[in-house]
């Protein structure tokens, strides 16, 4: 037996979501960043270098408690991929 959804409640969640076709994706498009995605990556590294304290740097615990899968999204991590 399928449980009752009202139908007012799922047309309301779907219409938060748009179903697209991937297919036609340009992939080496999306990997690029644009010119302000890069300016702040770079500020977020400067600030990053910055407020670190050099004795307590410690790159192999850094790279153990974030999953491996998010280092390329992370600027502070992609210096280790």
């Amino acid at each position: 037996m399928t449980p009752h959804i009202s139908l007012s409640r799922c047309t309301k969640a779907l219409s938060s979501y748009v179903l697209t076709d991937a297919a036609d994706l340009d992939l080496e498009k999306v990997s690029r960043y644009s010119s302000d995605e890069e300016a702040f990556r770079q500020l977020w590294l400067t600030f990053f270098d910055h407020i670190a304290i050099e004795s307590r740097k410690n790159p192999g615990l850094q790279m153990q408690l974030i999953p491996k899968r998010y280092w390329a999204d992370t600027p502070e991590y992609s210096r280790f991929c």
